[in-house]
């Protein structure tokens, strides 16, 4: 797989998919791109969690609606995306990344796979596209 078909997203680039009112100007060209298998996404596996935690608390906040909730889940586990599984060694290369950056964990395990495989990121939060400027990361955004 090439280095430039492959990109990091993260949940925050992940929620306009089903909520529309958080839309991005890139995400729907870039989530094409992902279903149509010309972009392979590289996740934590934490993302997973992320996005359903904001589903759950999307339908708390009665902005998804319960019986949408499973056909979105199917949606997001439909996505093809790579799971990144760190080891005990990359924790403390995430760590230093975290400390680096003025980042949470979370945040600099996506940095870190970015940094880590020389691949761009989707995101569309602030603090980490900052981080992604100064770690001389390619941001899609």
């Amino acid at each position: 797989m090439k280095a430039e078909s492959k990109l990091v997203i993260d949940c925050s680039f992940t929620v306009p998919i089903f909520l529309d009112d958080e839309s991005g100007k890139h995400t729907e060209e870039v989530f094409q791109k992902i279903f149509d298998g010309s972009l392979i996404p590289a996740v934590p596996l934490l993302w997973y969690f992320e996005v359903c935690n904001v589903i759950l608390i999307s339908v708390r906040r009665n902005r998804i609606e319960q019986e949408n909730v499973h056909r979105i889940m199917k949606l997001i586990s439909e996505l093809p995306t790579v799971p990144v599984n760190f080891s005990i060694s990359e924790y403390y290369g995430i760590m230093d990344t975290a400390k680096e950056f003025e980042l949470s964990f979370y945040d600099a395990s996506y940095l870190f796979i970015a940094r880590s495989e020389k691949i761009p990121i989707a995101t569309y939060d602030k603090k980490l596209q900052k981080a992604c400027m100064r770690a001389g990361v390619k941001i899609l955004a």
